[in-house]
């Protein structure tokens, strides 16, 4: 019974796949639309944020009067992903 069960699965699947390639690339709009929102809204938000920490991690190191090398590599890392992160999203995408 099982078998029948995974053999009607593949079979269901199968025969509706064709139908999103064949029809119009229109049911991707959405999907493309919300991912350049998602990456453009991530850049315009995170970099502020990345650019207080750099701040608020030079103020610190002013008054305690010792830098954090650890931090520091960690906010420079989280920059660099940030800016090139939308980037190799889309290029995975293909958008």
């Amino acid at each position: 019974m099982n078998k029948l069960r995974i053999a009607l699965s593949m079979a269901l699947v199968a025969m509706v796949s064709p139908a999103f390639a064949e029809g119009d690339s229109q049911w991707i709009k959405p999907a493309s639309s919300m991912l350049d929102n998602l990456t453009a809204g991530l850049v315009s938000i995170g970099i502020p944020v990345i650019g207080l920490g750099v701040i608020c991690l030079a103020l610190w190191a002013g008054v305690s009067g010792k830098i954090e090398w650890m931090r520091v590599g960690i906010i420079i890392i989280a920059g660099l992903l940030l800016t090139t992160g939308p980037g190799l999203v889309k290029s995975l995408f293909g958008a």
